[in-house]
């Protein structure tokens, strides 16, 4: 784990639970932190390692993957669940 700069930028919401997504879907749109995934993981394998990346949400399997194509030769991506139009 490797710490960030990240720093909310919504002030905090009286429900948690509305807090905790807004502060997930943040944490998911910061391009900066992305980058510094990627760029970590590209380094991890130009070491020689495989490294696992593991994130719950969709959109931000898909920003990672899209920031590691091209640079990472055996990329594997795994999705759980089912997909809204298998519901």
């Amino acid at each position: 784990m490797q710490p960030t700069a990240f720093q909310p930028s919504k002030s905090p919401e009286s429900d948690k639970r509305v807090e905790f997504q807004a502060l997930y879907q943040e944490l998911v749109e910061d391009e900066l932190r992305n980058r510094r995934i990627c760029n970590d993981v590209v380094e991890s394998v130009n070491d020689g390692r495989s490294p696992l990346v593991l994130t719950e949400r969709n959109e931000h399997l898909d920003r990672l993957e899209n920031g590691l194509v091209g640079h990472v030769r055996n990329l594997v991506v795994l999705r759980a669940g089912l997909g809204k139009r298998q519901l």
